[in-house]
C-alpha cells in the first residue's frame, strides 16, 4: 500500500517535531527536577519582540554554527519567570542568551480567549553573514 506523499510528509513532520520535544524534555530531566516540570507540554517560544543580536561575553559575534537551546516559564502575560540552558555551543554563550531572553516577552499560551502560564523552547542558530557579497 502505498501513502500520499502529502501523509508521508506530514508524518515526517510529525515524527521530527516528537524527535525534537522529547530531546527537548531529555535534556531537561538530566537538568534537575524543575527543568524537567518545566519542559512538559511546550511550545516554541514566539518573542513580542525581536530578540537583539547575539554577543558574546566579550562583545565579539558568535562563532560560526554557534547554537543554543533555551527553555523558558512564562507567566501568564508571555514574561519569563525562569529559564534553562538546554544546550550551548560554545558554552559560554548560554548564559547570555539566557539573560536577553529572560529580559523580553514572548507570545503567552493560550485555552480558550484566555492567557496561561507555561513552557517554551528557544532553538537559536548562528551562521556567519556570506563575506563574499
Amino acid at each position: 500500500m502505498q501513502i500520499p506523499i502529502a501523509l508521508q510528509r506530514q508524518a515526517e513532520s510529525i515524527k521530527g517535531v516528537d524527535g525534537f520535544l522529547g530531546m527537548v524534555q531529555d535534556r531537561a530531566f538530566k537538568l534537575g527536577e524543575q527543568a524537567w516540570e518545566d519542559a512538559q507540554n511546550i511550545r516554541p517560544a514566539e518573542p513580542i519582540e525581536r530578540l537583539p543580536d547575539p554577543r558574546m561575553p566579550d562583545g565579539q559575534p558568535p562563532p560560526e554554527n554557534s547554537q543554543v537551546l533555551i527553555l523558558l516559564y512564562l507567566d501568564k502575560t508571555g514574561t519569563p519567570l525562569r529559564g534553562h540552558i538546554l544546550e550551548s555551543k560554545p558554552k559560554e554563550l548560554g548564559p547570555t542568551i539566557l539573560e536577553s531572553a529572560l529580559r523580553h516577552r514572548f507570545k503567552p499560551r493560550r485555552i480558550g480567549e484566555e492567557p496561561v502560564a507555561g513552557s517554551v523552547v528557544l532553538p537559536m542558530h548562528w551562521r556567519r553573514p556570506n563575506s563574499e557579497g
